[in-house]
């Protein structure tokens, strides 16, 4: 059956090398048919032959989107970067903060930040690496609050983040003009 009005998306995937269940895919769904502005994060394991594991909606935001996904050795779970927005914003892709979410192998709820507070423009995770042992890189945009000193809309988004999800290192900078992000991340520890 196909919904006309319907708005689903899925813009990253991971290969399951944990367990051997195939490939897990994020994006977003609309669980409500001409609700654009309701998407839900949605994060699916899907075996080989496309039949479902397990699948999660992140229902504690309004509005929200995985972005990316990769799968920690270490801590033995999935972490998924993206963005999420607050009630009252009627398109996913205006004023939203970014996310870091992590699901468990069967795709439960283990523990989120929100990365960035002000609801200026878009911020959102694009990449993620992890750095072993001492948690992941992040890099995406970020919305400037009042765009000093050089009055952007965005900046780049650039972080270290610990295993609790806890912002060690913000390397986040302002764009040189009205807009730029990080698109993708290398972490190299010998220089960190």
């Amino acid at each position: 059956m196909c919904i006309r009005d319907r708005d689903d998306r899925a813009l990253d995937l991971a290969i399951d090398t944990a367990t051997n269940n195939g490939i897990v895919v994020t994006g977003y769904i609309t669980p409500n048919p001409g609700s654009p502005g309701q998407t839900k994060m949605y994060v699916v394991n899907l075996d080989m032959g496309g039949n479902i594991i397990a699948d999660r909606q992140l229902t504690n935001f309004s509005a929200s989107a995985g972005t990316n996904v990769i799968y920690s050795w270490i801590t033995r779970t999935w972490t998924v970067g993206g963005f999420y927005a607050d009630l009252g914003n009627t398109v996913p892709l205006v004023d939203n903060e970014a996310i870091l979410v992590e699901f468990d192998l069967g795709l439960n709820l283990v523990n989120y930040c929100q990365i960035s507070t002000a609801e200026i423009t878009h911020s959102s995770i694009n990449d993620i690496v992890e750095i072993p042992g001492d948690g992941y890189f992040i890099t995406g945009t970020v919305g400037i609050p009042w765009g000093f000193p050089n009055y952007a809309l965005q900046g780049v988004l650039a972080a270290k983040i610990d295993y609790a999800y806890t912002t060690v290192t913000n390397l986040s900078f302002e764009s040189t003009n009205s807009r730029h992000q990080g698109v993708s991340a290398v972490y190299e520890a010998s220089t960190d």
